[in-house]
């Protein structure tokens, strides 16, 4: 399947704003954190989990655009790295599940 020029860039750019922009959150909840603005270690592990996923988004872009674009990853680096965003998309999505619920005050 021959993806268009377009496509090829769109999901570069958005894989790639993706992962800026997570990685802002994350600076901005390091900060919350360490001044004690914010106590809740979910809100720096959502957007860690969010930048392994971006790179595995990022990654699956690169692959897209191996035709195009003059990258020297090979294919099963760029399949590994996509493997592991979802990977981190599922863990993610377990340990919301077994948490601890807060009790109602």
């Amino acid at each position: 399947m021959t993806e268009t020029p377009w496509a090829t860039f769109l999901a570069l750019a958005t894989g790639l704003g993706a992962l800026i922009m997570w990685a802002i959150v994350l600076i901005q909840a390091l900060v919350r954190r360490r001044t004690g603005v914010e106590r809740r270690a979910s809100w720096i592990v959502m957007p860690a989990t969010a930048i392994v996923v971006s790179i595995g988004t990022l990654a699956s872009a690169v692959a897209m655009g191996q035709g195009m674009l003059d990258v020297v990853i090979e294919g099963p680096i760029l399949t590994l790295l996509a493997s592991i965003g979802r990977g981190a998309l599922f863990t993610a999505a377990v340990l919301v599940l077994i948490a601890p619920k807060a009790e109602p005050t």
